[in-house]
């Protein structure tokens, strides 16, 4: 069980962006590093940023005290994600300009979970939940570009693109989305 190497993180990095159409780039990839990207405000790292932030992440030595065993959100499906705020073998793609907050591929799963799903983490995190989309990378961001293309987003007061229509109230409507089986 590896993160990827720089190369592989390349290649990753440019699947995914042969998933978004040109004309989405901009709203996808966050063209500045205030965010207002295409996952709620959070920037699609670049695959230097993706190891850099993989790096800072391991090399804290937080990842070894009890203080990284005090997360309490629940996680969906359960039994998926391991309950830590970071791991050594999620490799973050997207996440808030300070890197508190991430989305990140997962090769550490719990016994129900799947290698390389995508999970949200972070130490500051105010997730509602914690949840695993079981497909992979490539997966999750042609769910995501299907639902620009169908309309089924919204755009809010701040200019965020939710992948939700605008009747879900949190930011974070891929839980809703997942609750109701709508996002897999």
């Amino acid at each position: 069980m590896k993160v990827p190497t720089m190369e592989g993180i390349n290649l990753l990095y440019l699947e995914i962006n042969k998933i978004f159409s040109l004309s989405c780039q901009p709203i996808c990839n966050s063209a500045t590093s205030k965010g207002f990207g295409l996952f709620f405000g959070e920037t699609l790292y670049s695959p230097k940023q993706m190891i850099e932030y993989h790096q800072q992440w391991v090399g804290l030595g937080y990842i070894d005290t009890p203080d990284n065993d005090q997360v309490d959100n629940p996680t969906y499906p359960p039994n998926t994600v391991r309950p830590v705020y970071i791991n050594q073998y999620w490799l973050p793609f997207a996440g808030e300009v300070d890197n508190r907050n991430y989305w990140a591929i997962d090769y550490d799963p719990l016994a129900d979970g799947k290698v390389g799903q995508i999970i949200n983490a972070g130490r500051e995190s105010n997730w509602e939940l914690r949840f695993s989309f079981q497909g992979d990378i490539t997966a999750f961001a042609r769910i995501i570009m299907q639902r620009i293309e169908a309309g089924k987003t919204a755009i809010n007061a701040e200019g965020k693109l939710l992948i939700c229509k605008a009747s879900i109230q949190s930011n974070h409507c891929i839980t809703e989305l997942l609750k109701k089986g709508e996002f897999r």
